[in-house]
């Protein structure tokens, strides 16, 4: 079945990608999603669904200090073969990234995609789900397999509207914000998970799946109403 193109507004959002000789993630621009990934998920009184997807990052050879922090986005539609997902519906309430060092809560609709090697693209919003600026409560430099790096909790939430088909797994992807501890970049792009292009997927050849990924098992539906007697 051909994979409908994508609309002009979201086209320029999508990004294209070469991974070619990227093997592994040798080059550690950004963060990756350790494999603990969960998600969990509670009916509304709506119907509306609301998931807290969570996890920890770790960043091989970099410190606390050498960045601003870390950010991720989380593919709210799942990861699929389309540009554009399908369905596309609105998340409401969602952890967003409107200016660095605060999340707050709003609307979020597919606004770009990135490519995934062997044909899979992972969307995303116009901002990013969270971000945590270093600090000595959310980043620790640890050793592992002889390699030192920074690791630290990530979190996002957001709520599906009432009918809405849910994904059967949902994804992260780890950015780089630049900047230095205690002083954000300035530049647009760096507040942008579709500008940003040092990120787990693209400049760490990183294939979602795995650790990065947590099955969306849907909430019992409500109990039915008490019968009068």
């Amino acid at each position: 079945m051909k994979t409908p193109s994508a609309s002009p507004k979201l086209r320029a959002g999508i990004v294209a990608l070469a991974l070619t000789g990227l093997a592994g993630s040798a080059l550690a621009d950004a963060a990756n999603p350790n494999a603990d990934t969960s998600v969990s998920s509670v009916r509304n009184a709506d119907n509306s669904t609301t998931v807290t997807i969570s996890g920890s990052w770790w960043w091989p050879k970099q410190n606390c200090s050498g960045r601003y922090g870390v950010a991720w986005g989380v593919d709210w539609w799942g990861v699929s073969t389309r540009t554009t997902p399908l369905p596309s519906f609105t998340m409401t309430n969602a952890t967003v990234v409107l200016a660095h060092g605060s999340t707050q809560r709003a609307s979020v609709n597919p606004a770009g995609a990135i490519a995934i090697p062997g044909g899979t693209y992972f969307h995303t919003g116009a901002n990013f789900s969270g971000e945590v600026p270093f600090s000595g409560s959310t980043c620790q430099v640890v050793v592992r397999s002889g390699v030192s790096g920074a690791t630290g909790a990530w979190s996002a939430q957001a709520t599906y509207p009432a009918g809405a088909q849910l994904p059967p797994q949902l994804c992260v992807n780890m950015y780089d914000p630049h900047g230095r501890a205690g002083r954000p970049s300035d530049k647009a792009a760096d507040l942008s998970p579709i500008l940003q292009k040092d990120n787990s997927i693209q400049t760490n050849a990183y294939t979602p799946g795995g650790g990065s990924c947590a099955v969306l098992t849907p909430p019992p539906p409500p109990p039915p109403p008490p019968v009068n007697p």
